[in-house]
């Protein structure tokens, strides 16, 4: 995943080990300088950990892997 975060998913070949088998992401834009700096972090921590239990009730697939790690990555850098 390059550093910036962007990735482009769009009918990924089945021979990628690591495609997402939809066409896009559901991003949150979140400012990385805040005064909700602290309840911004544990919502976002939670969605990409705990929340991911309610994606395939709600049809969604949940989060690979490399894309949780980049996650985690930004989250650290949101700040009051």
């Amino acid at each position: 995943m390059p550093s910036n975060g962007e990735l482009s998913i769009v009918n990924p070949p089945r021979s990628q080990k690591l495609a997402y088998p939809i066409c896009t992401f559901t991003y949150v834009i979140v400012p990385l300088k805040s005064n909700k700096a602290a309840t911004l972090k544990q919502f976002i921590s939670w969605a990409i950990t705990g929340g991911q239990k309610y994606a395939m009730p709600l049809q969604f697939l949940p989060l690979p892997q490399l894309v949780r790690t980049a996650d985690k990555k930004f989250i650290r850098r949101i700040h009051s």
